[in-house]
């Protein structure tokens, strides 16, 4: 069986796999636990602290939580994945501490999770990042926004 493929065949290929992913940030000022719910594209400002990125891929969601660290900055960073849908509701948390840098203002990826999901289903996510001195940072992202 011999298969040819076109020029205009790949292209054709190459577009329905673009259309099947979507990436989208979400990311929190660094005194307001609000985010701005319309512009999730926006590029980073100098005041934003954390950010709740998330892509999708037909039926995996992959969220990555990032912060912006300087040099001795510690604490620790919470993230919460809930689900819920027809065959009932889950929950996953990942926590640690967050990793040391060597230059001011570097975002930092904290880590990676990814979830499963049915058309059907929902999902919400937050992300708290909890500095030494007690600072708190906050940002979340649902299926809604």
């Amino acid at each position: 069986m011999n298969i040819t493929v076109t020029h205009l065949g790949l292209i054709v290929i190459a577009a329905a796999l673009c259309a099947s992913l979507t990436f989208r940030t979400q990311a929190a000022p660094i005194m307001n636990n609000k985010i701005d719910q319309e512009d999730t594209r926006k590029p980073a400002q100098s005041d934003q602290q954390i950010w709740l990125d998330y892509s999708r891929a037909g039926d995996k969601y992959t969220f990555i939580p990032s912060a912006r660290l300087s040099p001795g900055e510690t604490g620790r960073y919470e993230l919460t994945i809930k689900k819920s849908g027809t065959s009932g509701r889950s929950s996953t948390r990942q926590s640690g501490a967050l990793p040391s840098v060597a230059s001011n203002n570097t975002k930092v990826a904290l880590a990676k999770s990814a979830i499963t999901l049915k058309s059907t289903d929902q999902w919400n996510a937050e992300l708290i990042v909890t500095l030494s001195d007690g600072t708190v940072h906050t940002v979340s992202a649902s299926d809604r926004d």
